[in-house]
């Protein structure tokens, strides 16, 4: 099966992974290994995660705060958001560093991507 990510999902994946790269060294490269690993269980199984909002499903990342929406589209898994739970951000959690739900409170707030309707079944 193949993976397809949407510019919206690409660019989330970027901000994150470069925000973990100056957190620590090598976080960056832990953090895409685990999202690997949340895409090989998608591709293995994809509909072993539930749905979030009609034809959407969530599987979370492990050891991060995240999780993958993805859509079934024929042979085709389309990403659709990697992205914090909004229930963290709402809710908050000790592991979460407070700049870091900050820092994506201020992102989604600039622009057209604060428009995503996605954002409230991702949690």
């Amino acid at each position: 099966m193949i993976i397809r990510l949407t510019p919206d999902a690409d660019a989330e994946l970027a901000e994150a992974c470069e925000w973990y790269a100056h957190q620590r060294a090598d976080l960056d490269i832990e953090f895409m290994e685990s999202i690997d690993d949340a895409l090989s269980r998608v591709v293995r199984n994809p509909k072993q995660y539930p749905i979030a909002y009609k034809t959407l499903r969530r599987a979370v990342v492990r050891r991060f705060p995240f999780a993958v929406v993805y859509e079934i589209i024929a042979n085709e898994i389309q990403v659709i958001a990697v992205s914090i739970p909004v229930a963290i951000l709402r809710y908050g959690s000790r592991e979460l560093d407070r700049q870091r739900s900050c820092a994506l409170s201020e992102r989604h707030m600039r622009g057209p991507r604060t428009l995503n309707p996605l954002r409230a079944f991702i949690s």
